[in-house]
């Protein structure tokens, strides 16, 4: 079985359901408020773990019951969160997600610890890296750490898979023969 180390984003998601999404100064009802471990990355993790994948992941939390969460979600589908550091004194990361009686939403992110992975932490848990096949990363985490992990796991010759949903700029695909 190939392993997976995914590199990114765990937040806290507060799922607000709506009739309407409210507009520009009104004030409205909700139905229910949901609080569900989210975060582009820990999503990744928790359902490469859930399929029985062979899976770590590398991200922050803050010591908060938040970051707790978190990580006891990903264990229970047998994720390694060896590779999560727990900040003392920072917040994890939150999404205040609005969702209308169409489907439609809104999000707001609130980065909290994802702002703080940064390439100290990548090398701390590089031997992560190393063990893995795939490497998954998002952009919910600084732009140059995932750059930095990108081209450590390419020099390794790992299998590296990047979502690019929601990057904080346009992305240019080209093709580069020196990765081959």
């Amino acid at each position: 079985m190939k392993k997976i180390v995914v590199v990114g984003s765990l937040n806290m998601d507060s799922v607000i359901e709506v009739a309407n999404m409210p507009k520009k100064g009104e004030t409205i009802s909700g139905y229910k408020v949901s609080m569900i471990p989210g975060g582009k990355g820990a999503n990744q993790a928790y359902a490469a773990g859930r399929l029985g994948g062979d899976v770590r992941m590398i991200g922050a939390v803050g010591k908060d019951s938040f970051g707790k969460s978190l990580k006891s979600n990903l264990e229970s589908v047998g994720v390694d969160v060896s590779g999560i550091a727990v900040l003392e004194g920072e917040t994890t990361g939150q999404a205040y997600i609005t969702v209308d009686d169409s489907g439609e939403n809104s999000i707001i992110i609130i980065a909290g610890t994802n702002g703080l992975v940064d390439v100290e932490l990548i090398w701390e848990h590089r031997k992560l890296i190393e063990d893995s096949d795939i490497v998954i990363l998002q952009f919910e985490i600084p732009l140059e750490v995932v750059e930095y992990v990108k081209d450590m796991a390419v020099k390794m010759g790992k299998t590296v898979i990047v979502d690019p949903k929601q990057a904080p700029f346009r992305l240019e695909l080209r093709y580069d023969s020196a990765v081959e």
